[in-house]
């Protein structure tokens, strides 16, 4: 069953590194590391990382804050 909820962040690091991370702390059971994680392991889903899509590739943290306040 599907939630529903979407997660949309900002980070300077490459989107493969952090689909790694949110893996890791899922399959560590680590909560506290990571949005995705808590919600994963709290509401026992099982998170799609799969299908996580880039919205934009556009560098500089006042860009990527305007563009989540937004998207929000």
């Amino acid at each position: 069953m599907l939630c529903g909820k979407v997660y949309i962040g900002q980070s300077g690091r490459s989107i493969n590194l952090l689909i790694i991370e949110h893996n890791r702390y899922i399959g560590l059971a680590q909560p506290d590391q990571s949005a995705v994680a808590e919600h994963s392991i709290n509401h026992e889903h099982t998170t799609k990382l799969q299908d996580t899509e880039l919205i934009s590739a556009k560098m500089g943290i006042k860009y990527r804050l305007i563009k989540c306040a937004v998207l929000a």
